[in-house]
């Protein structure tokens, strides 16, 4: 988001409330006309316990909850393995989530399972923002619950559950970190307008944390931004007061000075456009790093397209799944079986 007179929700600089509300229908538009984010959870008669995908059902908070789940080749029911949980972002699904991370890819060669929920509402979304005209959906509780749920499945090792998420399924990525840091190991997190929960994020411990972020995205803005409802007019269906999210740079250096990193941090080696940083030194060694990926647009680094150009350019210098996965192996939570 850039500021016109005032910044806007999408990050662009746009003379017009029609523009602006244009630009989400046709964004919305564009992955809807891709894949229809109900048809997974449509689909029934797999066996969800044998490899593959097959989509499962659960209850949560008296809704019926829908998830894509993905078993690697070599999954073994007498060997627990790892969990990424991968949130898809606003008007996206959990097959086109699938499908711009490679997230099945990796788990192939690593032997961990993939889940993929899915949001609510139309467009899909999560409820990561602290406004009830957003959503007033527990996804927090859901979590939970799709956890539970898997566990009671399959074969999982507690000690290796992981979180990752996109755009708007990052900012839910970074609730839950906050939320359920006694059941989540790490967050991998990619273009998300991290807003802070209501009370604050005050995780019972530290939460070793990934992040990606592209200086010329125009639907998350790099440096934050701000919306009031004069923007929509003040008898919008979507009234507010006011809806801000955190610039990149300083939401990850929040969670370095959660996890009581040295504030110092090292400048990893450039990858092509990836310029990372690394916060060393933390409480648990539960490292920070953020990598700016210079002229990268709306995209999942190293993944696959988003319909349209809007979304602007995907970096091909850094896989933002392989580098996550790496990470994450790096911390088990400890004290669980």
């Amino acid at each position: 988001m850039i500021p016109m007179s005032k910044k806007n929700c999408l990050g662009l600089l746009i003379p017009t409330t029609v523009i602006i509300i244009c630009l989400i229908c046709v964004f919305t538009a564009l992955i809807f006309k891709v894949l229809s984010p109900a048809s997974a959870c449509q689909q029934s008669g797999k066996n969800s316990s044998q490899p593959g995908t097959s989509a499962r059902v659960i209850t949560s908070g008296g809704k019926e909850r829908c998830y894509l789940l993905y078993i690697p080749p070599n999954y073994d029911p007498s060997n627990p393995i790892p969990i990424v949980i991968s949130f898809h972002g606003f008007a996206s699904s959990p097959e086109l989530h699938a499908g711009i991370t490679r997230w099945n890819e990796i788990a192939d060669s690593e032997n961990f399972i993939v889940a993929y929920p899915r949001g609510t509402g139309f467009p899909l979304r999560w409820n990561s923002f602290p406004s009830a005209w957003w959503s007033s959906v527990d996804d927090v509780n859901f979590t939970r619950n799709l956890i539970a749920d898997l566990k009671e499945t399959l074969a999982v090792d507690q000690s290796r559950i992981y979180i990752s998420g996109f755009s708007n399924g990052g900012a839910m990525a970074h609730n839950l970190a906050c939320e359920l840091s006694d059941i989540v190991g790490a967050i991998g997190i990619v273009s998300a307008p991290v807003t802070e929960p209501i009370g604050g994020c005050q995780p019972s411990r530290a939460v070793p944390v990934m992040a990606f972020h592209g200086t010329d995205d125009l639907i998350v803005n790099y440096n934050g931004a701000s919306l009031e409802n004069s923007i929509l007019g003040s008898q919008s269906r979507f009234e507010i007061d006011t809806f801000s999210y955190l610039p990149a740079n300083v939401w990850t250096e929040r969670w370095a000075q959660r996890n009581l990193c040295d504030p110092f941090a090292e400048r990893l080696p450039l990858r092509g456009n990836a310029s990372g940083i690394r916060y060393k030194d933390c409480k648990n060694n539960a490292d920070v790093i953020f990598y700016t990926l210079i002229g990268s647009g709306h995209t999942w680094p190293g993944g696959g397209p988003l319909p349209g150009r809007l979304v602007g350019e995907i970096s091909t210098d850094i896989n933002a799944s392989a580098e996550m996965w790496s990470f994450f192996s790096d911390y088990p939570l400890s004290g669980i079986p």
